[in-house]
């Protein structure tokens, strides 16, 4: 049965999986893969008889897949079976309040990005030399109209979400901080860019709906007129452009194209 369902692809969901924290979502599973539905089905068919997953209800009704122990030795020993989450013997899981929001994240990487050009959360966590606020993923693009590839720091946002850029404890709220910290990305400042595995972060990808897009601008743009810092620049860029990239989020949950945006 290996042979009919290709060992090929049987690799690339099972690791894909473990990369992501050992649980998916059929949605997920499938962006993946990059596959219809059918041949996503057989997949994760043959990865449950094979004692590699388990199929776990969850509250509505849908289910999820987990990482057995027989997975997790075959693909990557220093992961954790994703089973172990679960109480003895138990069919059924309680995913957390972040659980939605996770799965997003990973089948915008997955859909964006080849799996040799992408980080996940989870592997950025497991690795723990992150600075600061750890993103929802790494990838590497290429902008087709600056003509060179960049590795973005990806930041999924599905809710709105307010505050001040500056408060008066120093603290800050909402988008207000992404501002910050998407400008630190773009100018090389102190807490910005950081070093991964696949090279050094130089841009931010945000995926939100155009209305949460449009008020994350004008966040940005805000930060860009009251940051004013004694740090030094590093990189020899247009000290009043900040450029970032975004992807707009469908209503069907898919992700557009990224595209830049320039704010001088």
């Amino acid at each position: 049965m290996i042979e009919m369902i290709g060992k090929q692809r049987i690799t690339r969901l099972a690791t894909a999986i473990l990369r992501g924290g050992g649980v998916v979502a059929f949605p997920t599973a499938m962006a993946m893969l990059r596959e219809n539905k059918q041949a996503t089905s057989r997949t994760l068919e043959w990865l449950v008889k094979a004692g590699m997953l388990r199929k776990i209800r969850v509250p509505g009704g849908g289910h999820v897949w987990m990482s057995e122990r027989t997975l997790v030795r075959t693909y990557d020993p220093n992961e954790k079976p994703a089973v172990y989450k679960l109480s003895r013997q138990a069919d059924r899981w309680t995913p957390g309040p972040t659980f939605d929001h996770d799965q997003l994240a990973l089948r915008v990487l997955f859909s964006l990005a080849e799996p040799w050009d992408l980080l996940t959360e989870h592997e950025i966590r497991r690795t723990g030399c992150w600075e600061g606020r750890v993103p929802d993923g790494v990838l590497r693009l290429t902008d087709s109209f600056l003509r060179c590839e960049i590795l973005a720091e990806l930041e999924v946002e599905t809710s709105r979400k307010t505050g001040a850029v500056y408060r008066p404890n120093s603290t800050q709220g909402g988008w207000a901080k992404l501002a910050e910290k998407l400008y630190r990305v773009c100018h090389d400042w102190i807490g910005g860019r950081q070093s991964t595995s696949l090279g050094m972060t130089d841009a931010t990808l945000i995926v939100a709906s155009r209305a949460h897009a449009d008020a994350i601008r004008k966040k940005i743009a805000e930060v860009d007129r009251c940051l004013q810092s004694p740090e030094e620049k590093y990189v020899e860029r247009d000290k009043e452009a900040t450029l970032w990239y975004y992807a707009e989020l469908l209503a069907d949950g898919t992700v557009g194209q990224p595209e830049f945006d320039l704010l001088a």
